[in-house]
């Protein structure tokens, strides 16, 4: 089977990643937004009392918007599976391997519906201090995991997965230069956030190249979609 009629078996998914894409960019700065306008507490009881007045809040708070960016992320890394398997399908297994698998250790390590959970409990049984201490701790626990080692392990296995991706889309015709460079430079400013005093500013600038690559990723994957739709509609002609 020619990479042409293969494009064009896997059209709808390249139209489903490219409408991902859009709709991570769109999220990018509502998240921003958010963390400006209602900045996440400092401390358990602080959460819990913003469970308590606003449940949505909270939510976004403890990143539902970016639980929403991983699972858009999940057809657009099969996408690019599809299409980069032509340049190198080993390294493109991985890095996508890699990534999927980023995407799912961070779902361990988002507890956001855990802490909404917990505040309930401490709303009923605030009176009782034995109890309330204890679901301090379970807060405590659970802020602590949020903030841990599988947050950054998907991290990394995200940043490493973007970098060889983007290696990749510049061997291939699909793809223009523009999203191959932001996609590389997503990946390495993003990885600064482990550099001391300035990786916290590093990553919030990553978010830039990160907007570029989506929206350029969304327009390439858009492009495959419509060729293989158009080649299916001859096929189906002749």
């Amino acid at each position: 089977m020619t990479s042409l009629n293969t494009n064009t078996l896997w059209q709808d998914l390249h139209r489903v990643a490219s409408f991902s894409a859009v709709a991570i960019v769109i999220l990018i700065p509502v998240q921003i937004l958010v963390f400006v306008i209602n900045p996440p507490p400092s401390t358990v009881e602080e959460f819990f009392m913003l469970f308590q007045n606003n449940a949505l809040l909270g939510l976004l708070s403890l990143d539902l918007l970016l639980m929403v960016d991983y699972i858009l992320m999940i057809p657009i890394f099969l996408a690019l599976y599809i299409i980069l398997r032509n340049t190198n399908q080993s390294i493109a297994a991985i890095s996508v391997t890699m990534g999927l698998l980023g995407i799912f250790v961070y779902f361990s390590s988002n507890t956001a519906f855990d802490m909404l959970y917990l505040s309930q409990l401490y709303d009923i049984t605030k009176t009782d201090f034995q109890q309330s201490f204890m679901l301090l701790a379970a807060g405590q626990s659970k802020l602590a995991t949020f903030q841990g080692t599988t947050f950054y392990i998907s991290y990394v296995l995200l940043s490493i997965s973007t970098l060889i991706l983007s290696i990749l889309m510049l061997k291939n015709k699909a793809f223009g230069k523009g999203a191959s460079i932001s996609g590389i430079l997503l990946a390495i400013v993003g990885l600064g956030l482990y550099l001391p005093s300035i990786g916290l500013y590093l990553s919030i600038v990553s978010l830039i190249p990160a907007m570029a690559w989506y929206l350029l990723m969304a327009r390439s994957l858009h492009k495959t979609s419509k060729q293989a739709a158009n080649t299916g509609s001859q096929s189906a002609i002749k």
